[in-house]
């Protein structure tokens, strides 16, 4: 079968395949992240992070713990019902949630509005393609802010 042959099966397949033939478009059948819920060993302590932190990446407060961006990704803050387990980097589970900024100019003013809002701010860091901010939140867990070079 030369390669015309099978391309031409191919063509047929794909244009009969329920997928496709239902109106439904390989976009649209992909799932939307809809929400994470992020457990906190304290929310009084731990919540003013993120208040302070997701309005700079843009989201929103929706109510009382929960914030969303322009997406509709929601960011659902609660309190852990096992306060004391404690967050493992390397644990199963969560390790960091990673966000995309347009430019270094943005990483650098999200990290001195950080320090200036109380917060300890590490050095933005420099990789081969990339810069990367690693915030840290009361419980430790890592919040990376990171554009292309």
């Amino acid at each position: 079968m030369s390669w015309l042959s099978s391309s031409r099966m191919y063509l047929k397949w794909f244009a009969a395949c329920p997928l496709f033939t239902t109106g439904i478009t390989r976009k649209s059948a992909m799932m939307k992240l809809d929400h994470i819920v992020i457990l906190l060993s304290n929310m009084e302590t731990c919540l003013g992070f993120y208040e302070a932190l997701l309005p700079m990446i843009g989201f929103r407060k929706d109510r009382d713990h929960v914030f969303v961006n322009a997406e509709e990704i929601y960011l659902d803050f609660r309190q852990s019902g096992e306060p004391d387990h404690g967050y493992h980097r390397f644990a199963p589970g969560l390790n960091h949630m990673g966000f995309t900024l347009k430019n270094l100019a943005e990483v650098a003013d999200i990290q001195s509005r950080m320090q200036q809002a109380g917060f300890a701010v590490p050095d933005i860091q420099e990789f081969e393609d990339s810069y990367a901010l690693f915030l840290k939140d009361s419980d430790g867990m890592r919040i990376e802010l990171a554009c292309a070079k």
